[in-house]
C-alpha cells in the first residue's frame, strides 16, 4: 500500500511538472507571436512612411551645363508646389548614362544630347512616351587675355596659339564633341595643347582660374565669365546639340516627375529656359 501510494505521488508530481512546462512553452510561443505581430506592424508602418517620403522626393540626374538653370526651374517649381523636393545630381552626360545602366537610383536624367535618352528608350529603361526635347544648346569659344574681337577669319590662329585649350571631354560630354567637332573643321584636331574636363563645368573652370586661356564652353555660362573676348560658334560647325529629358522606369515617384516634366513645358519654364542661354524646340 505503502509503494502504491508512492508511485502514485510520483506519477501526481511528475504531471504537475509536465503542465508547468508545457504552460510556460505556449507563454513563451503567445510572446513570440505577439512580438512578430508588432514587427510587422512596425515594418509596415516604417515602409508606408518611406514610400510617402520617396514620392516626394524627385531625384534628377542633370548634364553640367544646364544644372545652374534647372536649379532655378526646380526653385520655381517647389514655390508653386510646397511638399515636393527636387535633389540634382550633376555630372557628363556620359558618365550619368553609364550610372543610370548600372542601377543609379534617379527619377529622371536631362541629358545635353539626344543619344543617351533615346539609348535608354531602346533598352526598355524609361517610361513611354517621356521623352522630351527641352532645350538646344550652343557653343562659345573664351578667350581670357585676348582683348581684340573674335570672327571667323582669325578663329583659327586665335586656336593655334593659344597656350592651352580647354574643352569638355569629347567622349563623355556632348559640348566636348561638339568642340571637337569644331577643331576637325579647322583641321586643328587633335590640338596640340588640350587641356580636356570631365564635363563643361570643368572646362570652364580650367578658364577661370588660368590653367587654360581659351576654351569652349556653353553659351549659358556666359554670366559666369568676366573678363576677355567671346565668340558664338556658328551651329553650323557642329552638330546640333539637342538636349534631352526622361523619365526612367525605376523612379519611385513617377507621378511627381510627370508633374515636373508638365511644368519644364510650361510658358514659365520655356522662358526661363531661353533667358539662360539656350534656343527653345519648336
Amino acid at each position: 500500500m505503502c509503494c502504491w501510494k508512492n508511485a502514485h505521488h510520483l506519477r501526481l508530481k511528475a504531471t504537475r511538472q509536465r503542465h508547468r512546462y508545457f504552460s510556460h512553452e505556449a507563454a513563451h510561443l503567445r510572446f513570440f507571436v505577439l512580438a512578430l505581430i508588432v514587427l510587422a506592424l512596425i515594418s509596415q508602418s516604417t515602409f508606408s512612411h518611406a514610400s510617402l517620403a520617396t514620392k516626394n522626393v524627385i531625384t534628377i540626374a542633370v548634364a553640367s551645363n544646364f544644372k545652374p538653370t534647372l536649379r532655378n526651374l526646380s526653385n520655381h517649381y517647389q514655390q508653386l508646389n510646397k511638399n515636393q523636393k527636387i535633389v540634382l545630381s550633376s555630372a557628363a552626360t556620359g558618365v550619368l548614362f553609364t550610372q543610370i545602366r548600372q542601377g543609379a537610383p534617379f527619377d529622371a536624367f536631362f541629358a545635353a544630347d539626344s543619344l543617351r535618352p533615346k539609348l535608354l528608350e531602346k533598352a526598355g529603361l524609361i517610361y513611354p512616351n517621356s521623352r522630351i526635347t527641352y532645350a538646344h544648346g550652343q557653343l562659345v569659344l573664351w578667350s581670357r587675355e585676348y582683348t581684340g574681337s573674335i570672327h571667323s577669319k582669325n578663329i583659327k590662329q586665335l586656336l593655334q596659339e593659344s597656350t592651352q585649350l580647354s574643352i569638355a571631354n569629347p567622349k563623355t560630354a556632348p559640348y566636348g564633341l561638339a568642340a571637337q567637332q569644331v577643331l576637325q573643321r579647322l583641321n586643328l584636331w587633335p590640338h596640340p595643347r588640350l587641356v580636356m574636363g570631365h564635363n563643361i563645368a570643368q572646362a570652364l573652370q580650367f578658364i577661370q582660374t588660368g590653367n587654360a586661356a581659351t576654351g569652349f564652353i556653353a553659351k549659358a555660362q556666359l554670366p559666369f565669365i568676366k573678363r576677355g573676348q567671346t565668340w558664338e560658334i556658328p551651329q553650323a560647325w557642329y552638330q546640333p546639340i539637342e538636349q534631352q529629358a526622361v523619365i526612367l522606369k525605376r523612379s519611385q515617384a513617377s507621378t511627381a516627375t510627370q508633374h515636373f516634366f508638365n511644368f519644364i513645358r510650361s510658358k514659365k519654364a520655356k522662358a526661363i529656359i531661353k533667358q539662360a542661354g539656350y534656343d527653345l524646340p519648336e
